[in-house]
């Protein structure tokens, strides 16, 4: 009868001792997944907010010869576009505050949309839900 106990305690110990290696393993992979799509989000982000850039450099560079050609003076045409882009500037930093709160929140907002992502992945007890039906870890 004692072999017995210690064999089932022995068993249980090592079930809960798999389980929890699992359980540690979906954790990682959850963990990883979720680090790669907001780093591909904001790579994504990065990327196009650089193309943008140099779209309104390009634009402003062609606003200003324009101005140029129709002022008749360089510094006139390209003196105007600098004057916008110290408005721009100025705009920037009289609204810090809201672009600070903007910036946050989308992130927060990303951060959520990714773990209700995954969140409908998982059945209520860590087990993977799949076309077929439940895959239990």
């Amino acid at each position: 009868m004692k072999k017995d106990a210690e064999h089932v305690f022995r068993d249980l110990k090592d079930g809960v001792t798999k389980y929890a290696e699992l359980r540690l393993e979906l954790l990682k992979l959850n963990t990883y997944e979720q680090v790669s799509k907001m780093a591909a989000f904001f790579s994504y982000g990065l990327l196009l907010s650089a193309l943008t850039l140099i779209t309104i450099l390009f634009v402003h560079l062609v606003l200003g010869f324009f101005l140029s050609k129709l002022l008749d003076s360089l510094v006139f045409g390209f003196g105007i576009i600098t004057i916008l882009y110290i408005l721009q500037v100025i705009l920037v930093i009289v609204n810090r505050k809201r672009i600070q709160e903007y910036v946050i929140n989308k992130i927060i907002k990303a951060f959520h949309y990714y773990e209700d992502k995954i969140e409908e992945t998982f059945d209520g007890n860590g087990n993977r839900e799949s076309e077929q039906g439940t895959v239990a870890f």
